[in-house]
């Protein structure tokens, strides 16, 4: 905010409340008789309105008097474009004419008077001159004494399209083509000095074309043969171009920017570019003095988003006000006991003649609250809140909702159960087998047109597919799509899970978008194939059941080539080579899935899952046994540990980076005081500097490979705790907060390691909930974890291994107490979607 603010010295509103931009407000002096040296002031809106005003100071003492309005009419097409100048052929008449630009055509008026019979003067009323009717759609207006006439003006109108076409006095008009397409246009001034014309292209270069070259007959020259006298990449739109003379051998070129203020001579030559650090909506320049005055100066005032005015002198900034409205234009004006008033106008047609003061804008400082915050308030406030959302909103609609997307986009995924030699994943170790991989197919039918359909791919790691992300566009009603890509084995590692997500996102006609979610399941041969069954192992799994497959635990996995009768099916995998076998009790409904690599495991487990879940109710399983927090914790180390060297190794390069751009200036400095003997040192110490860069990036780069290699490993695990967590037999609302937490794919951020972003939820609910340790403590003492010091990852790792002992105990137990905050029975959240993704297996 500026420390000063505009006067207002005269403002009103003008007939019509929108419909303003940059061309819809002029300053100049219409020829009228008590005119003088004082500019008037013309508005044309969106709406066609037409307003003619003369300020002058009130005797009253008000800002606006009525005998300031000098016209107010109601043209029948909007006003896009106003200019002043001596348009007219008539030799005898030498006043000033106003030029009105319309969509589709173009005319030009004089301002006469009307001597009134009464004491209330005269009137003033638009008098046709001529006017044109226009073929193409019109943009801009741009007037000059084109071919260096002197004593009259030509227009020149630009269209949408970039053509050009011109007006003389005698009625004689030609078009012309700018060349390449025009697909954005942008304003256009004439260079009188030069006799050139000056615009930007929408390719980012500003281009000056000379007046002969455009005026030539278009029968002769093609817009393609039209070059610009002279071009210069600026990289971006222009808000508004405006031309001074300011020499006898120069003019030069105003160009505000969407970022940028830059000025160039007439003959291309860069003079200064100014970097703005706030959003210009319009811009006004003058020169200050004659251009053949030695001491003229340049003045540039642009106006921002935020009501600012800026004025700089060239590129100095010599003084910043505020305005009273945000204006979509601004320009200067004389006018009666006012010279060089700022004239201003809004996107609501509010106009404004102000002048700049040394009145300073009153800001007061808003009192701080310092009321001290209550948790319990807030988070009486936050459930009321929440509450009153949720009355709002009908979540019957959701399956309505996808059902619609359904409609609009039919969507199949279908799965090759083929598998071929894989020419991507890497070498396998183990003899006789080669890599693998599978193809996905997707195919949309559309039922509506839609214009925007985007398709992703997602596997975890070390899965992997080949095009993960698939755009169409504009695809028409009735119309199919198809794609098709590989799904392989990135790393030599067990995957966490053999799901593959098709994630598509849709947005129709009517700019609704639309979300549809598919999973499927890859096939077991991708990664496993059959081995001999283990009789112990060193970690195992129990699953029970309410109901056993009659087709035996063979029978679960057609595709393999199991012994239909086996009670026990072993699965090695082609890339680790670990053994996972899946035994079937004799006696009663259980499972145990057993083997030496517990990362192994992870991807059978949620395989065999789901096979189950196939034939039998998801709540009739249940998974018996502890959980594995030794070998969570120490994975978790190892990730932290690996996470550090390499923050450790990037700080060391950075160091190094800095030393050897200092033995660098050191060198430069000796060669150019040329005392090349003193340099043999340095030089080596560059050499070492240079060495020891390479040794440790090959080390970042061995400790990045090693951190992928632990991230699968605990997503591996993780997903076995979330498994076991949530078929645990407990209520969902015991354990849906923590299977939240323990997610996959690990992902490390700049600022915050995983550990990190796990801290947080998992002291929540250490602290709030079922899974409290303290539960016996008051509200206030509860939360008080909301102030304690910095990530502590021994504190982390103490209460992921007590929150997993909880839920071990309350499992034993076989009951649970449940704390009611609010008296009523907690349920799953609703806030998710009725319909979960739709799971095809194999």
């Amino acid at each position: 905010m500026s420390l000063f603010r505009v006067i207002t010295w005269w403002t009103t509103q003008c007939p019509s409340t929108d419909g303003f931009d940059s061309f819809s407000l002029l300053t100049g002096r219409l020829g009228l008789v008590e005119d003088g040296e004082r500019d008037s002031i013309v508005v044309g809106s969106h709406s066609g309105h037409l307003s003619v005003f003369a300020p002058s100071p009130s005797e009253s003492g008000s800002l606006f008097s009525p005998t300031d309005i000098i016209l107010e009419v109601k043209l029948p097409q909007p006003v896009i474009g106003l200019a002043c100048g001596k348009f007219s052929s008539s030799r005898s008449d030498n006043r000033s004419c106003l030029a009105v630009l319309h969509p589709m055509k173009l005319c030009v008026f004089w301002l006469t008077a009307v001597e009134g019979v009464a004491e209330h003067g005269a009137q003033f009323r638009l008098q046709l001159a001529y006017e044109s009717i226009l073929t193409k759609f019109a943009f801009s207006l741009c007037h000059g004494g084109f071919g260096g006439v002197k004593g009259k003006e030509f227009l020149c109108i630009c269209h949408m399209d970039g053509g050009l076409k011109f007006f003389e006095q005698d009625g004689i008009s030609y078009e012309a083509q700018l060349p390449e397409e025009r697909t954005i246009p942008f304003p256009m001034k004439y260079i009188p000095r030069t006799d050139c014309f000056v615009t930007v292209a929408p390719s980012g270069f500003i281009e000056c074309f000379k007046y002969q070259d455009l005026a030539q007959s278009p029968d002769n020259v093609s817009a393609q043969q039209i070059c610009p006298f002279w071009t210069f990449f600026i990289g971006e739109g222009a808000i508004d171009i405006s031309v001074h003379q300011i020499t006898n051998t120069e003019s030069v070129i105003i160009v505000l920017g969407e970022h940028n203020l830059f000025c160039f001579s007439d003959t291309g030559k860069t003079k200064f570019i100014k970097k703005l650090d706030y959003t210009a909506v319009c811009m006004h320049s003058f020169v200050i003095g004659w251009y053949w005055e030695p001491e003229v100066r340049l003045i540039i005032s642009i106006a921002t988003e935020m009501g600012s005015l800026l004025i700089y002198e060239e590129s100095k900034l010599i003084w910043s006000a505020q305005l009273p409205q945000v204006p979509v234009a601004v320009t200067r004006g004389t006018f009666t006991d006012l010279s060089g008033g700022i004239v201003t106008l809004s996107d609501d047609g509010v106009l404004t003649v102000g002048f700049l003061g040394s009145e300073p804008q009153i800001f007061k400082v808003p009192a701080l609250n310092l009321k001290q915050l209550t948790v319990e308030k807030a988070q009486r406030e936050l459930e009321a809140l929440e509450a009153e959302i949720k009355s709002g909103i009908d979540f019957t609609d959701i399956s309505l909702i996808n059902a619609s997307a359904e409609r609009e986009l039919a969507v199949t995924v279908t799965l090759n159960k083929v598998l071929v030699q894989s020419t991507y994943a890497p070498k396998n170790d183990v003899e006789g087998e080669v890599p693998k991989m599978c193809e996905i197919s997707v195919v949309l039918k559309a039922s509506a047109l839609i214009d925007h359909i985007q398709v992703i791919v997602h596997v975890d790691p070390p899965l992997a597919v080949k095009n993960s992300i698939h755009v169409f566009r504009d695809v028409e009603d009735k119309g199919t799509r198809r794609l098709s890509t590989w799904i392989y084995m990135g790393k030599k590692q067990d995957p966490p899970t053999l799901r593959a997500s098709v994630l598509i996102s849709s947005i129709n006609r009517q700019g609704i978008p639309r979300v549809i979610e598919k999973s499927i399941v890859l096939p077991v041969g991708l990664v496993y194939r059959p081995g001999a069954a283990q009789k112990e192992a060193k970690y195992k799994i129990v699953l029970e059941t309410k109901s056993i497959d009659k087709s035996g635990v063979a029978g679960l996995f057609s595709e393999m080539t199991f012994d239909a009768t086996a009670q026990a099916v072993a699965f090695k995998s082609n890339y680790s080579g670990a053994l996972i076998t899946v035994v079937a009790a004799k006696t009663s409904n259980r499972y145990r899935i057993q083997s030496d690599s517990l990362e192994a495991m992870s991807g059978i487990l949620s395989l065999f899952l789901s096979r189950l879940k196939a034939s039998s109710d998801e709540s009739d399983i249940k998974i018996t046994g502890t959980f594995f927090t030794e070998e969570l914790l120490q994975t978790i180390d190892n990730h932290s540990e690996c996470a550090q060297q390499m923050k450790d190794i990037n700080q060391e390069i950075d160091a190094r980076l800095r030393q050897m751009r200092l033995v660098q200036r050191s060198i430069l400095s000796k060669l150019q005081n040329k005392s090349s003997e003193a340099i043999s040192g340095l030089q080596m110490l560059l050499k070492l500097t240079h060495e020891d860069i390479i040794r440790l990036t090959d080390q970042l780069r061995r400790l990045e490979g090693k951190l992928e290699d632990i991230k699968i490993n605990l997503g591996c695990i993780l997903n076995i705790t979330r498994e076991t967590l949530k078929h645990s037999g407990l209520p969902n609302h015991v354990t849906e907060n923590l299977q939240s937490v323990f997610v996959t794919p690990i992902n490390d951020w700049m600022e915050q390691s995983w550990e990190e972003t796990v801290a947080a939820p998992v002291d929540l609910i250490s602290h709030v909930g079922v899974l409290s340790k303290h539960r016996g403590m008051d509200f206030e003492e509860n939360y008080s974890f909301l102030t304690t010091t910095p990530f502590d990852l021994p504190r982390v790792k103490r209460q992921i291994t007590n929150l997993l002992e909880r839920v071990s105990r309350m499992i034993s137990e076989g009951s649970v107490e449940i704390k009611e905050e609010s008296g009523k029975e907690i349920e799953i959240s609703d806030w998710l979607n009725e319909g979960s993704p739709a799971f095809v297996d194999n």
